[in-house]
């Protein structure tokens, strides 16, 4: 007799992704949908958290070097788990259409062999049924599996005492505790979480994404020093190569600096 203690751990993110923000996006070009951006959130998370990242294999742990995350898909029949390899290096764009298109393949029964196998870490969204709260099942060899729930208005005191609505987000994380720690799995599923309540830094995209600083262009031979008159990009507004983004004003001339690439202006210090 062999017994598995399981153990689902709930979480409650404020201040979630909101649809004007992602409207915002959209208006730029840019459609992405809640569970992109958990997607994404939980391979950044399981990037930084590798000791998730464990199975079982008869009594010795294997330790996964990929984070290849599982996709529970529902299907008429049952679920299908198609598998989004190395999820971790790709941009919020990349993978998004390769959930899109691993989703509808496994609709169409057109998924092969290979992709519902070798998941590293499983996510199962049932927010999109108004479901409330549920305690997902692991997918093994997986040692956890996080389960995403609907989006709801709640009512939050703030800290002047005045009552504001909010919309927050609930999580429930199972995990097996042969192969991970409480504390462990708490402080991922809190990973999730920061992330989440931070989209910017989702969209900052792969793990070879890095912040570019804005400088001073060299507006002439005598001209050493300007003044930013306005931004014409708001913090967390996507920019693309080329495209204006602040006007500097000098003792003689008004110019416009440009964007040197695509990207997300991060902050304006």
């Amino acid at each position: 007799l062999i017994i598995v203690l399981v153990v689902t751990v709930p979480g409650i993110i404020p201040g979630t992704i909101s649809a004007a923000f992602r409207k915002k996006l959209k208006e730029e070009g840019h459609a992405f949908s809640v569970n992109d951006f958990v997607l994404k959130a939980v391979a950044k998370a399981l990037r930084r958290h590798p000791e998730i990242l464990v199975s079982l294999d008869g009594e010795q742990i294997i330790r996964r070097a990929h984070v290849n995350l599982g996709m529970a898909v529902a299907l008429d029949t049952g679920l299908i788990v198609p598998v989004i390899r190395d999820a971790d290096l790709l941009s919020l764009e990349a993978l998004s259409a390769t959930a899109k298109d691993l989703a509808e393949r496994a609709r169409t029964n057109q998924l092969g062999a290979d992709e519902y196998k070798g998941s590293t870490f499983t996510v199962s969204t049932l927010g999109m049924f108004g479901v409330e709260s549920f305690t997902p099942i692991i997918n093994q060899p997986d040692a956890a599996i996080l389960g995403v729930n609907c989006t709801e208005d709640e009512l939050v005191m703030e800290d002047d005492g005045t009552i504001a609505k909010h919309q927050v987000m609930r999580i429930s994380l199972t995990f097996d505790h042969r192969l991970l720690d409480g504390a462990v799995a708490a402080k991922f599923e809190m990973a999730v979480r920061e992330l989440l309540e931070h989209p910017m830094d989702i969209l900052l995209g792969g793990a070879n994404t890095m912040a570019t600083e804005i400088k001073m262009p060299q507006l002439g031979l005598t001209m050493e020093e300007g003044t930013v008159e306005r931004w014409l990009k708001a913090e967390g507004d996507p920019v693309k190569a080329g495209e204006p983004l602040l006007e500097i004003t000098t003792d003689k001339l008004t110019n416009q600096v440009e964007a040197e690439a695509d990207g997300i202006l991060l902050k304006i210090v």
